[in-house]
């Protein structure tokens, strides 16, 4: 249930964010998020990466479909890749990526600061 939370947080202050503040506001949110609910470290990751790259993606779907795909498509024929949707999953890639590095940075702090806590008990077998 975390996951899912923490993935939902970190896409809506982020959408939010994002109008006033600059591009990386999204790893400092995912950060902030995982800190407040900690999970492990590839749910972490993944929650916050999710999130984020989300996000993103609606984020750029609303701008790309309100100017009909024009600076995209000019942008696909300058990178030289096949379709404009090329350019939208990059910019996604990169928006889960930011988040990612933002929830992994957190799960690692917290491994850093409670070790005891992400180690199992093995006197306990």
């Amino acid at each position: 249930m975390r996951f899912f939370i923490i993935m939902l947080i970190t896409a809506l202050a982020s959408a939010l964010l994002l109008h006033f503040l600059p591009w990386w506001v999204s790893m400092v949110i995912a950060f902030l998020m995982v800190l407040m609910l900690p999970l492990r470290t590839g749910a972490a990751t993944l929650s916050a990466g999710l999130g984020v790259g989300l996000c993103w993606l609606v984020i750029i779907l609303s701008r790309d479909i309100s100017n009909e795909h024009i600076l995209s498509r000019q942008i696909a024929v300058l990178m030289g890749v096949p379709s404009y949707l090329f350019i939208l999953l990059i910019g996604s890639l990169i928006g889960f990526i930011t988040g990612a590095l933002g929830g992994f940075s957190a799960a690692a702090l917290i491994r850093v600061i409670r070790p005891a806590a992400a180690k199992p008990n093995i006197s306990q077998q």
